[in-house]
């Protein structure tokens, strides 16, 4: 307690009274007050023990921001590419009209969407950080997934094809003796395909709206982990764009699990059509499986500690 006292003298005090005030050191790094924790504990460290630190880790923590800027830019890229696999897939909804009448073929064109389904929503789920993303993806999903989308051009040239014969197709006439033309419907066996077909295209219009109707109601719908992550997000904030791609998830793969019903109820014993259709289930078990996981990742980011040595 005396060698305190004797330390605390009039001399000392006026000395600490001296080196009170701020250094030009100190001025300066107090104009950058936003610095990174790596900076601050550079910048103490310096005032007791000297040295150029601050430099060093100046330049430690740009190099740090700059590889978190091209991590972020990586993530939103993903998501840009998912978001476009999605739309075209809507593009490519469209177009199994002209399928109606080929239940393989529309099959087909089944799985090579449910399956760029699945594509689409690993790549946003493994840019937002969900445990769906993070896991291996499925190398049999990968290697099917691009042979489909290959083969999507090949497809829509075909239907064009298909479309373009069909349509080039109508029904004869002949002139009678008394200059009166009639159409002789019961030679020509187009009219009554014509018949059919139209009838068979409002059985399948009726199809369709019931398809988007209950794929409408379906995404609509909360899910099981809806309440709990509208909770968390009036609190952080939850990411609307993830909300917007979950929605449009739902709804395409809501069509697509009526375009399987639709399918199967106009095949008669196709073991091929059928197969098609199984993969197609098995690749939309695969998509309500990452949704529940990114539904259910509720997680708030935190900062990551870098230490350099």
């Amino acid at each position: 307690m005396k060698g305190i006292s004797s330390f605390l003298t009039a001399s000392n005090l006026a000395n600490l009274t001296i080196r009170n005030p701020a250094t030009p050191r100190q001025e300066r790094d107090s104009a950058h007050s936003n610095a990174s924790p790596l900076v601050r504990i550079a910048t103490a460290l310096d005032e007791q023990f000297g040295g150029n630190l601050v430099e060093q880790a100046r330049d430690a923590d740009n190099v740090i921001r700059q590889l978190e800027s091209t991590k972020d830019n990586a993530r939103e890229a993903r998501k840009a590419r998912a978001k476009e696999k999605l739309e075209q897939i809507k593009a490519q909804l469209k177009m199994l009209r002209l399928l109606a009448l080929d239940p393989e073929a529309m099959a087909r064109q089944i799985k090579q969407l449910s399956r760029m389904l699945a594509a689409a929503v690993r790549e946003y789920a493994s840019a937002g950080g969900t445990n769906a993303g993070v896991s291996a993806p499925d190398p049999a999903m990968m290697t099917a997934t691009q042979t489909d989308v290959a083969q999507t051009d090949l497809a829509q040239t075909e239907l064009a094809q298909a479309d373009l014969a069909q349509a080039g197709t109508a029904p004869t006439g002949s002139i009678s003796t008394d200059g009166t033309t009639s159409t002789n419907t019961e030679s020509d066996p187009t009219v009554t395909t014509e018949a059919a077909s139209a009838s068979q295209g409002a059985v399948d219009s009726q199809d369709r709206s019931d398809a988007e109707n209950e794929a409408a109601t379906d995404a609509a719908a909360p899910t099981p982990f809806d309440i709990p992550n509208k909770a968390h997000g009036a609190v952080s904030g939850v990411d609307k764009d993830k909300e917007e791609f979950m929605r449009d998830v739902r709804f395409i793969k809501s069509m697509l699990k009526s375009l399987i019903e639709q399918a199967r109820r106009k095949m008669e014993n196709d073991p091929g059509a059928e197969n098609d259709l199984k993969e197609s289930e098995k690749a939309l078990k695969t998509v309500e499986t990452l949704l529940n996981d990114m539904a259910a990742d509720t997680t708030l980011p935190t900062p990551t500690v870098n230490v350099v040595a």
